[in-house]
């Protein structure tokens, strides 16, 4: 009995990977499968994310947030679906239940990065400059060698006028790359040249 469970998680594991993959390049066709699935198929919460996530790419956005909302309820603590759920009602406007739905996931899970850097866009957008910086801080001290959250930062800083921030943050992120045992340069470049249109603006 143990096996043939084993045998059954394996099975429904590898087709929501399929799943994923289609939906990626056909989301259309990937809804119609899932759907096909749906009554014959255990509705875990990876599935309503899933379906959430394909709606999403559809523009189907009230769908989308309802089938998300879903997989929350299933699993409160499957993260993954609180993200998308987030990212889901940015789109719709929601933008303060979205912020305090990726508030949780980084207060839950610190090491998830693409929740960081979404979260930034929103605390940017409502100018939260405040906050944009304690949560660079918190995720330097998870990622110290990485720069992926300060250049999302430090280019909304400079969208947003706050050159001086800007040009900080810019310089930090120069610092830490050169640190690197290699780095691109073409990268290292475009950050100088960022820094200083921040510096000019400052100036």
């Amino acid at each position: 009995i143990r096996e043939a469970w084993k045998r059954r998680k394996c099975d429904y594991t590898q087709n929501l990977n399929q799943m994923e993959d289609l939906a990626s390049m056909d989301p259309a066709r990937a809804l119609d499968q899932l759907e096909n699935k749906f009554g014959s198929t255990e509705q875990t919460a990876r599935m309503f994310t899933l379906r959430g996530k394909i709606l999403q790419r559809l523009k189907r956005l009230e769908e989308a947030k309802e089938s998300l909302s879903h997989a929350v309820t299933v699993n409160p603590m499957y993260l993954v679906a609180k993200k998308n759920l987030a990212d889901v009602m940015v789109e719709t406007g929601e933008k303060d239940k979205a912020k305090t739905l990726y508030e949780e996931v980084v207060d839950i899970s610190p090491m998830y990065k693409d929740c960081h850097v979404s979260l930034a866009k929103v605390y940017a957008e409502d100018q939260e400059f405040g906050k944009l910086k304690q949560l660079t801080d918190l995720y330097s001290s998870y990622f110290p060698k990485s720069t992926d959250l300060q250049m999302t930062v430090a280019e909304e800083l400079l969208r947003h006028g706050q050159n001086e921030m800007a040009a900080d943050l810019f310089k930090q992120i120069i610092d830490i790359d050169k640190q690197a045992e290699s780095f691109d340069t073409d990268s290292m470049v475009y950050r100088y040249n960022r820094l200083g249109i921040a510096l000019r603006r400052e100036g």
